[in-house]
């Protein structure tokens, strides 16, 4: 495959390198967030056996292993914590760009896809964050990348590279599930999608290994040749095979490994109850962050629209895509394959719903939805633009319309906090300001809003503040030196009365000393 070169080329990289830089410089200056301490209380602080004997909804079981190893290795800061996400955003970076420079050629297009697909703030957040989610979008992604590959190199290379394509395949989508259980929808439909155009391709010719002599003069002692339609190959199933094959033995690995089989229903908790909930949420989370800053009108227009056109392109990408299917070039593949991720896991997921009550995604839960429904966006306007008359004009405003979302998304960046955990977005001064502040004789217990123990508690271990009783969810009642509360508990009676002696710029949340007690 050959890259892109010149200008658009270079603006990606720079564009790419950039995004990586300032993803090393979040994970390392951010505070650690809720979800984050969480997964270090449970399962990365204690015994190691804990990550295989111990499911909830906080377990992104192959993310909890090499957060394991990489903390293991480099100490408990957040910047060791979060090097395995750090890593998976590199190689969600790089797969982005291989697989705009494959489907969407070297124009403008290519330039407008490697943002449009990175600058997501949302996506961002967990290109950062100690969680599965990142690894899983990226192991997903590369997947659909080897797959385009595969057809895009069939007949021009040997067939032991293929078969290394639909390993790797195999390989991506294991990934995703493995990091994270909410892939499981997306990963499957792509999957079996693939396996559809696998036998629909027929056997890959590759490159045919140089015949020997010997065979050569047995071919020339042939009196008759036979019949053009006798000499091609059948149809093989080796393709199916080595993508089903590699991705049974992952599952299996999986299932063995990890205790999925402790998982309770009610360890599926995070989502939207409706469907349409749930999209305005995706679309609100991706045009959020400028809150009611210069920038909230403008956001508040485009997710009103983004609701509507996103699956507006979604679906006219899925119906050009299938236009072509008999003959589908490497552009309707990837848009194909995008298209019906994205139908298809929504479908799957309201099944779901109607006969298990299992709650719509709400933002992370969702989150491969916007990566998805993008790349679907970028493979229509590229199919348009390579037409003529109006449809050419249709593809040159489809590509606009990602141009300025992706212009819009690098407007809200961000290096302050996550969206999700915008509460835990000053914890770590807060505690700092804690270490700071004179205190009475004794050990020291905190009145705490309940989001906010997990953190507190990485801090009070990490820091060593042996000061500091263990943070405990018990509310503000009873004996406390110490108040921290985010803006939404600032607003009892008993906080009025209290002294506050530091409050986050970001988040709202403060610290503060009680009033004393008659």
């Amino acid at each position: 495959m050959s890259l892109p070169k010149g200008g658009f080329r270079i603006a990606a990289l720079v564009l790419l390198a950039g995004l990586l830089a300032t993803n090393v410089y979040r994970a390392a200056t951010q505070s650690i967030a809720h979800d984050e301490a969480l997964t270090w209380q449970v399962y990365l602080s204690g015994p190691a056996s804990t990550m295989f004997h111990y499911y909830d909804a906080n377990n992104h079981f192959l993310a909890t292993v090499l957060f394991r190893i990489s903390t293991t290795l480099f100490g408990n800061s957040e910047l060791a914590m979060r090097l395995p996400t750090l890593l998976a955003g590199a190689w969600f970076f790089w797969t982005v760009f291989r697989l705009c420079a494959l489907v969407l050629g070297d124009g403008w297009l290519f330039l407008v896809g490697c943002a449009a697909l990175t600058l997501n703030p949302i996506l961002l957040d967990f290109l950062v964050a100690a969680r599965g989610y990142g690894l899983a979008i990226a192991g997903l992604f590369w997947a659909l990348y080897q797959m385009l590959t595969w057809f895009n190199e069939r007949g021009t290379v040997p067939d032991v590279q293929l078969r290394k394509r639909l390993w790797k395949a195999a390989f991506g989508c294991s990934i995703a599930v493995a990091a994270n259980l909410t892939l499981l929808v997306p990963a499957f439909v792509v999957a079996v999608a693939f396996c559809i155009m696998l036998r629909a391709a027929g056997k890959p010719t590759g490159v045919p290994a140089p015949a020997s002599a010997g065979s050569a003069k047995t071919r020339k002692k042939s009196k008759k040749s036979k019949p053009e339609a006798l000499r091609e190959p059948a149809r093989s199933y080796a393709p199916l095979l080595n993508f089903i094959v590699p991705t049974a033995a992952c599952a299996v690995l999986f299932l063995l490994a990890a205790p999925i089989d402790l998982a309770r229903s009610q360890d599926f908790y995070v989502g939207m109850p409706s469907a349409i909930k749930s999209w305005r949420n995706l679309m609100e989370v991706s045009f959020a962050y400028a809150g009611s800053g210069v920038l909230g009108p403008m956001e508040r227009i485009s997710r009103n629209i983004a609701l509507v056109l996103v699956p507006a392109l979604v679906l006219a990408a899925l119906a050009v895509a299938f236009t072509a299917v008999k003959e589908p070039s490497l552009v309707q593949l990837a848009t194909l394959l995008s298209s019906l991720a994205v139908a298809g896991s929504a479908v799957l997921l309201a099944l779901a719903h109607v006969m298990s009550g299992l709650p719509f995604p709400q933002d992370r839960t969702g989150l491969y939805f916007v990566p998805l429904a993008t790349l679907a966006a970028l493979g229509l306007a590229r199919m348009l633009t390579g037409r003529s008359g109006y449809q050419q004009w249709l593809g040159i405003a489809a590509g606009a319309v990602l141009a300025c979302c992706a212009i819009e998304f690098a407007l809200q960046w961000n290096v302050r906090s996550f969206w999700v955990w915008r509460y835990d977005a000053d914890t770590k001064r807060i505690f700092e300001a804690l270490e700071a502040a004179p205190k009475p004789p004794g050990p020291i217990h905190l009145g705490v809003s309940w989001v906010l123990e997990p953190a507190l508690n990485y801090y009070r271990e990490v820091r060593k503040a042996a000061w500091l009783l263990p943070v405990e969810r018990d509310g503000f009642d009873g004996s406390r030196q110490f108040y921290v509360a985010i803006r939404e508990d600032q607003r009892t009676r008993r906080w009025r009365k209290s002294k506050v002696i530091y409050q986050g710029p970001v988040s709202g949340t403060a610290l503060a000393i009680p009033p004393r007690t008659p």
